[in-house]
């Protein structure tokens, strides 16, 4: 069994932490990437500089989760704060509102008035590098950011993979320029408990690297945490921010270890974690964990759900209906989630953790991270496969005793917390860039000229030029032939998913018995769930509890893709690295896959691991990614 030890952050005199206390220091680099344990309080540094200068701090965060959470911790604190997301365009668009005036409004006028916070997700803010707000005849752009910002900041950003990498090569170099050479006003603050490989990514001066930012740009800073002893009192100028955690690692199924521990937990624990990797798992299981917690003495009221699919309807979809959403009641004792727990809730008071392997190891100690936060103590169970184990776990078992907190992050960090391919980090940031080109024009062109006076001055261009799509895209304009007409509509389709940085995968929409309808995942849907019952126009309807339709196993499924060569269909299925191998396989196997004057084509669609998805049949389908109907699956 592994201990990890308690541990805290040492603080000046004015209440502070040494990172934080650096973000209100004029002289830092222009790019500052944070690193700090869950729970040290990255966020609330951004908060006592906006107290004590008034600046205007634009905090770009992955869920609305966390950007409800900010906002409203701001709010307590008399700050301003506004959030831009999906709800926030929604009520725009009710009260007959343009949504980008209203967010220009926020920024240059609400915001400069009084300082504060504007608290944004990844594709609100990405709309404006993509021009959105000038194709909706708002005067909002890029400088309007780089005019009216001090401190850009990417809050768990860990979480950016691959294909964000172009973004965030164009936003620090746009950054890096004007605060170095015109003394800009903007500063770029990338925050993560557990940093990836990217880091490296960002500053590595490589010829062949798709960026090279000049070293004097970017500053590293960790912050300092101390071990404390497990019950003595902290001393004097240092804040606990995690209890000592018992670590214990569980060979099984987690509804086994369920049944066998969660009783015992919470007759020991204020509160109890419980996170499911599988959402369909979690769902098969529904009825069973609500006996299990009766059975512990819990109400149906002392249990909360949080999940990507119950969160829209206020209460599980299965039979059980548990209370579900994102806002966790001071009353629930028994937390049951999946991977959507791991940023931005609110898990105060929870000392207890029963938890699924995680998908990575950054995952699993973000899971860790939410268990026994302040000067609680805590114990965690990883349930992990017997028969398919990990990198992480197996790493995770050659540790036992007492550890620090760092020594564990090092440890399992071998070669990084997260899987991160530089070569295709390169190859799909440069095509990012070339698909910007055509984009936004207005801000490619300012771009070309800024690199070239970088080069001028630092004797290096920060952004490489060379991207493997536009060698293709000159392939196909150049092409006369049959397959000209499916050459185009696969670069159209390829731009498209660029356009989204995380990659998510078509939605559908679905009701079970007695539910709202809700949006699932098509993969969701077509690997666990059966032919609907009816069609209610655009819903998929079953009259079933969602627990009653969840097939007992994952079955393969059919995705129709958009290839170099025409539109094809990819069968059985069974991940999203299965469906990438057979697109590639799809792709080098076809009669045409060998012809010269398309091989860049063929390389980049081989390379890059995108897998642009065709309409489905029969199906009333939004090209940006929804899927509002679905009917007989290729």
């Amino acid at each position: 069994m592994l201990m990890i030890q308690r541990h805290g952050v040492p603080l000046a005199a004015n209440g502070l932490s040494a990172t934080q206390n650096l973000l209100a220091r004029p002289d830092t680099a222009p790019i500052l990437v944070i690193g700090a344990p869950t729970g040290a309080g990255k966020t609330f540094g951004f908060q006592k500089l906006i107290e004590n200068t008034g600046c205007i701090v634009l905090f770009i965060v992955p869920t609305q989760a966390l950007a409800r959470n900010i906002c409203e911790s701001l709010e307590k604190a008399r700050l301003y704060a506004k959030q831009w997301d999906s709800e926030q365009t929604r009520a725009a668009v009710e009260r007959g509102a343009s949504t980008w005036t209203e967010r220009l409004f926020s920024l240059t006028v609400e915001a400069r008035q009084r300082g504060g916070m504007i608290v944004a997700t990844l594709e609100a803010f990405h709309g404006i590098t993509l021009g959105y707000p000038g194709k909706s005849r708002t005067d909002f752009d890029v400088q309007d950011v780089l005019t009216n910002v001090d401190w850009l900041v990417f809050d768990e950003a860990h979480l950016l993979n691959e294909r964000a990498m172009g973004f965030m090569a164009l936003w620090a170099t746009l950054v890096g320029f004007r605060r170095q050479h015109f003394n800009g006003r903007t500063r770029l603050a990338l925050l993560s408990a557990t940093h990836s490989a990217w880091v490296d990514f960002l500053v590595r001066r490589d010829e062949n690297n798709l960026i090279s930012l000049p070293p004097e740009w970017v500053d590293y800073q960790t912050e300092t945490i101390v071990d404390l002893p497990a019950t003595a009192e902290a001393p004097p100028g240092v804040r606990p921010m995690h209890g000592e955690v018992s670590v214990e690692l569980h060979q099984g199924e987690i509804r086994e270890w369920a049944l066998e521990l969660v009783p015992a937990l919470l007759a020991r624990h204020r509160r109890v974690l419980l996170v499911y990797d599988s959402l369909a798992e979690f769902g098969l299981d529904e009825p069973l964990l609500l006996k299990v917690a009766q059975a512990a003495g819990l109400q149906r009221k002392q249990m909360f759900v949080v999940n990507s699919q119950d969160k829209q309807i206020g209460e599980t979809a299965g039979s059980a209906r548990i209370p579900a959403g994102w806002e966790i009641p001071d009353q629930s004792r028994l937390i049951i989630g999946t991977s959507a727990v791991e940023v931005g809730m609110n898990l105060a008071h929870a000392t207890a953790l029963v938890t699924d392997e995680g998908f990575n190891a950054a995952a699993l100690l973000q899971r860790i991270g939410r268990a026994a936060r302040g000067d609680l103590p805590g114990e965690v169970h990883v349930v992990c496969d017997a028969r398919r184990k990990t990198p992480h776990i197996h790493r995770l078992e050659r540790l036992s005793g007492t550890c620090s907190i760092g020594a564990v992050v090092e440890h399992l960090k071998s070669p990084s917390l997260i899987p991160f391919n530089i070569g295709r980090a390169r190859l799909l940031g440069s095509a990012y860039l070339d698909m910007l080109a055509r984009q936004n024009r207005h801000l490619s062109k300012g771009l070309d000229a800024m690199l070239t006076e970088i080069e001028q001055r630092e004797g290096q261009r920060p952004l490489s030029g060379r991207s493997l799509l536009g060698l293709a895209r000159r392939e196909v304009e150049q092409f006369r032939g049959r397959l000209s007409s499916s050459l185009r509509r696969w670069l159209e389709a390829i731009d498209e998913q660029l356009r989204d940085l995380r990659g998510f995968t078509p939605t559908v929409k679905v009701r079970f018995r007695d539910t709202p309808v809700i949006q699932c995942s098509l993969d969701f849907v077509s690997r666990r769930l059966p032919i609907p019952d009816d069609y209610d126009h655009d819903v998929l309807v079953y009259r079933r509890p969602r627990d009653q339709c969840l097939k007992k196993r994952a079955e393969p499924f059919s995705v129709p893709v958009i290839a170099p060569f025409g539109q094809d269909a990819i069968r059985d299925v069974w991940s999203e690295a299965d469906l990438q191998e057979k697109y590639r396989l799809l792709v080098c196997n076809h009669r045409d896959g060998n012809r010269k004057e398309l091989q860049n084509v063929v390389r980049f669609a081989t390379a890059s691991g995108l897998v642009p998805r065709a309409p489905v049949k029969a199906a009333n389908v939004e090209q940006s990614g929804s899927i509002v109907a679905y009917s007989n699956p290729v």
